[in-house]
């Protein structure tokens, strides 16, 4: 279980796969997520489209990941 926050925009995500199902709970987070993943909206986007990478955004202080990054 994962909890994503854009700090920009206030948005927060909790996502979840049970039984190979991906399930997602908008404007909310889950007490028992393993990992919290806090990305601004822009950052997010140049991860996905390959700009840069979710660790070079950690190390520039673009991204911030709290519990068990290997849940990611």
């Amino acid at each position: 279980k994962i909890n994503w926050i854009q700090p920009d925009t206030g948005k927060r995500y909790g996502l979840s796969v049970e039984n190979g199902v991906f399930h997602y709970k908008a404007d909310r987070t889950l007490a028992d997520a393993q990992v919290t993943l806090s990305v601004p909206r822009m950052t997010l986007i140049g991860v996905l489209l390959g700009q840069t990478t979710l660790p070079a955004a950690m190390s520039a202080g673009q991204a911030k990941v709290d519990g068990d990054p290997a849940a990611l």
